[in-house]
C-alpha cells in the first residue's frame, strides 16, 4: 500500500518541478527578450539590460536545468541499480540453492559408492574362499558326504 502511494506521490512530485521548470525557464526568456529587445530599440551597442538579466536570472535558471535534467537520470540510474541490486540477489540465492542441492545429492553419491565399495570387498573375500573350496575340491581335500576320503 505504502508503495502504490509514495509512486503517486512520485508522479505528483514530477508534475510539480516540471511545471515550476516550465514557468521559471519562460519567465527567465521573457526577461531575456524583453531586455535584449529594449536594448536593440533604444541602443544597439548597449547591451547593459541584457547583462543585468542575465547575471541575475541566469544562474537560477541554470541551478533550475541543472537540477531537473541532472535529476531525472539519477533517479533512472537509481532505480536501475535497484533491479539489478534485486535480480543479483535472487540470482545468488538461486545459485546457492542449487549449490546445496549439489553437496546434498554428492554426498548421496559417496554414500552410494562406499556401499558398492563394501559390497565389492565382500564380493572378493567370497570369490577368495570360493577359489579356496576349488582348490580344495581339486586335490581331493574335499569329499561328499558319505564318500571315504582319498
Amino acid at each position: 500500500m505504502t508503495s502504490v502511494t509514495s509512486n503517486a506521490d512520485d508522479k505528483n512530485m514530477g508534475r510539480w518541478t516540471l511545471w515550476l521548470t516550465i514557468i521559471i525557464l519562460a519567465a527567465f526568456f521573457a526577461f531575456y527578450c524583453l531586455a535584449l529587445l529594449s536594448g536593440i530599440f533604444s541602443s544597439p551597442d548597449d547591451y547593459s539590460g541584457v547583462e543585468k538579466v542575465t547575471s541575475t536570472l541566469g544562474p537560477i535558471a541554470a541551478a533550475v536545468i541543472g537540477y531537473y535534467f541532472g535529476q531525472r537520470p539519477v533517479g533512472t540510474l537509481a532505480d536501475k541499480l535497484q533491479d539489478t541490486a534485486g535480480s543479483a540477489t535472487q540470482s545468488v540465492q538461486k545459485y546457492d540453492n542449487v549449490y546445496e542441492r549439489i553437496l546434498k545429492e554428492n554426498e548421496k553419491l559417496n554414500e552410494t559408492i562406499s556401499r558398492q565399495e563394501q559390497i565389492i570387498a565382500r564380493n572378493e573375500q567370497s570369490i577368495e574362499i570360493l577359489k579356496q573350496i576349488i582348490n580344495d575340491w581339486r586335490e581331493g581335500k574335499l569329499v561328499k558326504e558319505g564318500e571315504p576320503k582319498k
